[in-house]
């Protein structure tokens, strides 16, 4: 949309500068004066020529007053149309309501905008003004654009160009095929978008207009770069920022000067990149263009991250984000919070990195990069939780082993403990062998002495063989106590471990079972949502509405189903509905289409979400090619048993989202798949009918056969094509 939006701003400027501007209406004021004296002076007599030529200068100055003051533009335009309408001037009646739609245009007030461009296309389709059809076309066009929906666009810039050929209007001529080249950029096909930028770019040598031509070349290469031809994109933005630099066009030469720095850096060539984001960086200060700063640092960020000077892109980055943040760019916000997310992960700041890659998602373009963001989220979510994951981890390790540490100094206090008893043991016992060997000399000696002594000591030695003996028993049964209580330890510790690794078990075990639960439930939900919306409803709890510019909406219908339906019973109706569709649901999965709903006999798809597709056009013709020769295969095995098929198709922008709370459904609607049913059912069994719109898609790709026009509400006449078979 950016590139498109620079077209149009230029298209709606006219080709002088802003002090010739000024010079335009002091000239034209003065004419109105002098006009002003000379009718005052015919009085009676004055004409209402001249009445129309006063309407024409308010016309003029209108136009001029709109790079000056929209308030004196409008009341200019006003005083045009009343003066028209009083003396009947059509076509100064037309230019007033041209003007007015143009003021409301720049306030993006569409609505307004059209009712004052369609009543001006009336009068001027009335009076066959065909230099003013051009125009008109094109401003009607710019509408289109501004909504996004190009097809639409295309449609009125082809009209306008039509006009201009006609009275040989270069200069619209070029312009209108500039915005046609940005349109196709849009929807992804450059090839045609350079075609067209090319030949207004031929035009604008031929009649040497500068100020346009830069733009081809500014378009140019913002369509290389999309087609990653950076050389050819270099060569075309240089040469752009070279005519903007002459034409001393200081906003336009600094944009200029940042995309060529931006191509630099996408070719890794980043001494020279740095060089221009540097030069584009002091104009822009100077200027205080805070969209161009932003882009600069973030940009300069990324070539400083690539050469590991980490610190340098972090600095970057934060005062990227600022500028950003005072720009109020949701694009260079969301960009400058992603760069943010790249540099904080690689300086292992995960938590900061996952903050702001959440911030990210919040500017995030919800159709084109959501994808992208939610991926670095995972991955950052994993980090974060492999960081926590690992600290509890050697915490948990840590007591284990403190645990273990005490058990194993438990176990060797009481080995000690069992040690010093057997030391003990081992040295009564000697010492009882010491004492019985000095019993018995002493016993020996004393013999002779005396009957009674002898009988004493006999005495004496069997109490102390008592004493000891009691002694050696306690020794005994001490050790064997020991011995227990350390088996006792050792089992319990053993147990409180098969406890744990029972209860890891356990929790592995529910660990699995939860994932297949959830694998199970996720399973069932893509089969009745897209992916990407399943997600945001399992992350969000709510899947919002999207707009989608670009898609191709698929109807097909069963000719005489309630007839059929009559000669089979009704296991046999809903076994054929069965087996049909699940043909069409294969053959769409096939070519990348969405199935939508089927509604009895009907069946819905679409091509171009929740995810782009350039091909969603050609994508469904094949597909319905595919299609009606399935049912012409059946109709051959079953006969009257089975349908004959309509098929219906249309592109253009719908929106999509879910519908409902209980038995919730993924619905699109819009004025595009109105007119693929209008298609279908002016379709002819067997036959594939297509739109004007589609048609504009797919006429070098299909073989299509004009078969007429029907009447639409609210959209007049449509045309419609029968595709015939691939070319």
């Amino acid at each position: 949309m950016k590139t498109l939006l620079l077209i149009v701003s230029v298209l709606l400027a006219t080709t002088i500068s802003h002090a010739q501007d000024q010079s335009k209406v002091d000239s034209l004021n003065n004419e109105l004066q002098k006009f002003e004296a000379k009718k005052k002076a015919l009085g009676s007599k004055a004409t209402a020529m001249m009445d129309t030529t006063k309407a024409d200068i308010f016309h003029e100055l209108s136009w001029v007053y709109r790079q000056i003051d929209t308030v004196k533009e409008l009341s200019y335009a006003n005083q045009g149309l009343k003066l028209s309408e009083s003396i009947g001037y059509k076509r100064g009646i037309s230019n007033g309501y041209n003007d007015i739609g143009n003021y409301y245009y720049v306030l993006r007030d569409f609505k307004t905008a059209m009712y004052y461009y369609d009543s001006c296309l009336k009068i001027r389709l009335a009076i066959k003004d065909l230099m003013g059809l051009g125009g008109i076309y094109n401003n009607i066009g710019l509408v289109y654009v501004a909504k996004e929906e190009y097809p639409e666009a295309l449609r009125y810039f082809i009209l306008s160009m039509k006009y201009n050929e006609m009275v040989g209007y270069k200069l619209m001529i070029a312009a209108t095929l500039h915005n046609v080249g940005g349109i196709y950029h849009n929807m992804g096909n450059y090839k045609l978008a350079i075609e067209n930028y090319r030949k207004a770019e031929q035009i604008n040598k031929e009649t040497d207009n500068k100020r346009f031509l830069a733009n081809n070349y500014m378009g140019l290469g913002t369509t290389y770069i999309a087609m990653k031809q950076y050389p050819e994109a270099l060569a075309s933005t240089n040469q752009a920022r070279q005519l903007f630099t002459e034409l001393k066009m200081k906003g336009a030469r600094i944009l200029m000067t940042h995309r060529f720095a931006n191509i630099l850096r996408m070719q890794e060539n980043y001494p020279e990149a740095l060089k221009y984001f540097g030069e584009s960086r002091v104009m822009a200060e100077e200027n205080n263009n805070k969209d161009i700063l932003a882009g600069t640092l973030t940009n300069m960020s990324k070539i400083y991250e690539a050469q590991g000077k980490l610190d340098w892109a972090l600095d970057s980055a934060k005062n990227g984000l600022v500028f950003a943040l005072q720009s109020q760019s949701r694009a260079h916000i969301n960009n400058a919070y992603k760069q943010l997310t790249s540099v904080y992960a690689k300086l292992n700041r995960f938590e900061e990195a996952w903050h702001s890659n959440i911030k990210a998602l919040e500017y995030d373009d919800p159709v084109i990069t959501a994808e992208n963001n939610r991926e670095t989220a995972k991955k950052l979510t994993e980090l974060l939780m492999q960081t926590t994951f690992d600290k509890k981890q050697d915490s948990t390790q840590a007591e284990q082993t403190k645990k273990d540490a005490l058990a194993i100094a438990e176990i060797e206090k009481q080995q000690l403990k069992n040690e010093l008893l057997k030391k003990q043991y081992d040295d009564s016992l000697a010492q009882k062998e010491n004492e019985k060997h000095i019993s018995d000399l002493r016993m020996k000696f004393t013999f002779d002495k005396s009957q009674d002594s002898t009988q004493a000591e006999q005495l004496k030695k069997e109490a102390v063989a008592n004493k000891e003996l009691q002694r050696q028993k306690l020794v005994r049964n001490g050790f064997i106590g020991g011995f227990g209580v350390v088996l006792l330890f050792s089992i319990l510790i053993m147990r409180q471990r098969n406890k744990v690794k029972r209860e890891k078990l356990n929790v592995e075990r529910e660990k699995l079972n939860v994932e297949f639960e959830k694998e199970r439930s996720d399973s069932l939900l893509l089969n009745i949502l897209p992916s990407e919306v399943a997600e945001e409803l399992k992350s969000k709890g709510t899947a919002d509405a999207k707009h989608f510019d670009n898609v191709t909406v698929l109807f097909t219908d069963f000719k005489s189903f309630t007839k059929v339906s009559e000669q089979l019973s009704p296991q046999e109706l809903v076994d054929e509905l069965h087996a049909c569709f699940k043909g069409f649901d294969e053959i769409c999965t096939k070519y990348s289409i969405e199935k939508i709903k089927t509604i009895g006999d009907a069946y819905l798809a679409v091509c171009g979400l929740p995810l782009a597709d350039e091909k969603h056009a050609k994508n469904v013709v094949n597909a319905a090619l595919e299609i009606r020769e399935f049912m012409k295969n059946r109709s051959k095995e079953l006969g009257a048993k089975t349908f004959e098929i309509r098929i219906g198709i249309n592109s253009g922008s719908v929106v999509a989202g879910i519908v409902g709370v209980k038995k919730f459904a993924y619905d699109i609607w819009g004025d595009t798949v109105n007119t693929a049913a209008r298609m279908e059912q002016n379709s002819e069994a067997g036959k594939i009918n297509i739109s004007e719109t589609t048609y504009a898609l797919v006429m070098n790709q299909f073989e299509c056969e004009y078969r007429g026009e029907i009447d639409a509400k609210n959209k007049g006449k449509l045309k419609m094509y029968f595709v015939e078979k691939e070319c």
